[in-house]
């Protein structure tokens, strides 16, 4: 589960990520689970008997 920082640390892509920016991106998942705004937005997945997915990262600069 991505909320765990040990869990998150098995997974090469969150090395490139940010501490600050990693937890606040699991603070705000956190949040939304909490509320429900998860399951409204994305609970359909839970139904599915199968998820192919993948994972892209985006990194930005500032523009100067």
């Amino acid at each position: 589960m991505p909320l765990r920082r040990d869990a998150r640390s098995a997974w090469s892509a969150w090395s490139f990520v940010d501490n600050e920016i990693a937890e606040q991106a699991v603070a705000r998942l956190r949040g939304d689970l909490e509320t429900g705004a998860w399951d409204e937005a994305h609970g359909s997945l839970r139904t599915q008997p199968e998820y192919t997915g993948s994972l892209d990262l985006f990194v930005s600069t500032p523009i100067a």
